[in-house]
């Protein structure tokens, strides 16, 4: 029997493929050591598409010094900056010291120029680059931009209400939000001292992330509850007060599922009773459904929330005002329904002792 023979199979190596993709601009740059690479303007006459970056003694023993805190001296440099770099020194440094958490090298930066009108929410954008090496770079790496970075400093305790009052003394606007319409009133939780600041230097409280039931949504919304939730499903004791100061600020219980987040808080908090409580009081509503907020990931009244999580003890504050067991979700489901499908005995007593069986809607099989 002759051996099968199979044809020989052409190289595609040295074929050019004409849907390929084109490659990446790989850009060329300078042999460095510990001096950092700045972009070059493009008003500028050395400006090449090539090589859109050099390297500047000056401006990185500048940047040094402000890292390691000698303003003094780097304030003597400046007027030894060639001016190709001035915007791009500016920028990188105010952005090193934003992130170092250094007021006062901000201070510096600002004072030489550097920008602060950044559109909110772009995630990323090109990083300057230290200790560049030979090798070419196929694309360049990326940083986070300045509202973020500003969302950073608003997470942070020290020093953040002088960071602020900084820079909105240079112009920033306490509203501008990161990437995902996070604004930094909702990031300062549960700083209180920075909460009152913002709201001072003119935060909106109902400006923030956009509410779930807007699919894929990213901008900031002007009908935001976030930082009501933030504040509710905080662990922190002063979460309460900041509930106040935004209510008192002007935020609206409408866009928020507070009393929810509260139900559905670190299993840490026990009953949480004061929270729910406090929230009650301040005007939410104990059989308040979540679907105008969370749309399709509503779960339905705060009792529903706190039953899927087996929190049995907030169960139980919650049935003392006067929670609905049987209140149906936009599911059909209801929190007596949930306890039985997870045939949670605990829950199922606090539910028959509270609201007592519906037309048999609340008994198992066991007579529970």
């Amino acid at each position: 029997m002759s051996e099968t023979t199979f044809p020989k199979l052409r190289s595609a190596r040295n074929r050019s493929i004409p849907d390929r993709p084109r490659s990446p601009t790989t850009y060329k740059m300078v042999e460095v050591n510990e001096e950092t690479s700045f972009f070059v303007s493009r008003s500028d006459s050395s400006w090449s598409q090539d090589s859109p970056f050099r390297t500047c003694s000056v401006a990185s023993k500048i940047l040094r010094l402000c890292k390691s805190g000698d303003l003094d001296q780097a304030r003597a440099l400046i007027t030894e900056l060639p001016d190709w770099v001035g915007e791009d020194f500016s920028r990188q440094g105010l952005e090193n010291a934003l992130e170092a958490g250094d007021v006062e090298a901000a201070r510096f930066f600002l004072e030489q120029g550097a920008k602060l009108n950044v559109s909110g929410g772009t995630m990323i954008r090109p990083v300057l680059l230290h200790a560049r090496s030979s090798q070419s770079l196929q694309r360049p790496p990326f940083r986070l931009s300045i509202p973020d970075v500003v969302l950073k400093i608003a997470q942070i305790k020290h020093q953040a209400v002088e960071f602020f009052e900084l820079l909105v003394e240079y112009g920033w606007d306490v509203n501008t939000p990161g990437f995902g319409g996070m604004t930094a009133i909702e990031a300062a939780i549960p700083n209180t001292a920075l909460i009152r600041t913002l709201l001072r230097l003119g935060a909106d409280p109902n400006f923030g992330s956009p509410q779930k039931h807007k699919l894929n949504a990213i901008e900031a919304d002007h009908e935001s509850g976030s930082a009501l939730d933030r504040a509710a499903f905080s662990p922190s004791s002063s979460s309460i007060t900041i509930i106040d100061l935004l209510l008192q600020a002007g935020a609206k219980i409408e866009y928020s599922v507070a009393l929810h987040l509260a139900a559905e808080a670190p299993k840490e908090l026990g009953e949480n009773r004061v929270m729910i409580e406090h929230l009650l009081k301040r005007g939410w509503k104990v059989d308040e459904m979540d679907r105008q907020v969370r749309g399709l990931y509503g779960r339905g009244s705060p009792l529903m929330c706190a039953t899927r999580l087996r929190r049995v003890e907030r169960v139980k504050v919650l049935l003392e005002h006067s929670a609905d067991p049987y209140l149906k979700n936009w599911r059909g489901e209801t929190p007596v329904g949930e306890a039985q499908n997870m045939k949670c005995v605990a829950l199922l007593e606090l539910f028959e002792e509270f609201a007592g069986p519906r037309d048999g809607v609340g008994k198992t099989e066991n007579g529970l």
